[in-house]
């Protein structure tokens, strides 16, 4: 890691659903968030908590971060890249390795989080 720039990962205390153009893609009480220097927090799933038959891997493309690694990607009925995976996670970053994470940014995809539930 360079100086300044940094990766922090923690469990999120709350439900994650996903949806990507009105279908439900996951569901997840374990999700961890992602915080990196100058990008908004992350929030990557364990796979079994994501229908992995909807997703399509893209095999054309794949992106390198010098923090993170070499992420793959995922379209959902020809929606184009919706979300991305590190398979080979590096340092900090290898607590989120093989999770999966959706662009919660693109219109068609609508992440909801879900208060955790409290003790009466």
């Amino acid at each position: 890691m360079s100086a300044g720039h940094t990766i922090v990962v923690e469990e999120l205390p709350q439900r994650v659903r996903v949806r990507v153009d009105g279908q439900e893609v996951a569901d997840s009480v374990a999700a961890k968030v992602l915080h990196e220097t100058c990008l908004p927090p992350r929030y990557y799933l364990p796979r079994s908590d994501v229908r992995m038959e909807l997703l399509e891997h893209v095999p054309d493309k794949h992106t390198t971060c010098p923090y993170k690694g070499v992420a793959s990607y995922f379209s959902v009925a020809g929606a184009g890249a919706v979300a991305w995976t590190y398979p080979q996670a590096r340092d900090e970053s290898q607590k989120v390795e093989g999770y999966v994470c959706f662009y919660d940014e693109r219109p068609e995809v609508e992440t909801e989080l879900v208060p955790a539930a409290t003790e009466p």
